[in-house]
């Protein structure tokens, strides 16, 4: 994966990450709403309106809705973000080890220079 990949998935990922924020932190404000849309077209075909019980259980089941498509977005966009740090570090470190053992290799003293002779 080239860096501007590497880019790309990272902006995407947080965007995802945010827009399920935002879906889990306003899900009351966008249920609400849309009931009261529900509720409006409801309230035009019949003259009594909506029972208050089904105004309650539609609310609860839109904000709902609404919550859990912000955690699904929100993990998602979580786990994405942190496995695409993870594996852009991996492929920094895989670069810059060749570099490393050449140098350490000098430093170390192999095995067989280690060894005490046997008594």
């Amino acid at each position: 994966m080239g860096p501007e990949r590497f880019t790309h998935v990272m902006i995407i990922s947080s965007l995802v990450t945010i827009a399920g924020l935002i879906l889990i932190f306003s899900s009351s404000h966008f249920g609400t709403s849309m009931v009261d849309n529900w509720m409006r077209s409801q309230s035009s075909f019949e003259d009594f309106g909506v029972d208050t019980i089904f105004y309650h259980l539609h609310i609860q089941s839109y904000t709902t809705n609404f919550l859990v498509t912000g955690s699904i977005l929100f993990g998602v966009g979580l786990v994405t973000l942190v496995g695409t740090y993870y594996h852009k570090l991996l492929a920094e470190d895989k670069k810059e080890a060749p570099s490393k053992r050449k140098t350490s290799m000098h430093m170390v003293p192999s095995r067989r220079q280690s060894r005490r002779p046997r008594v």
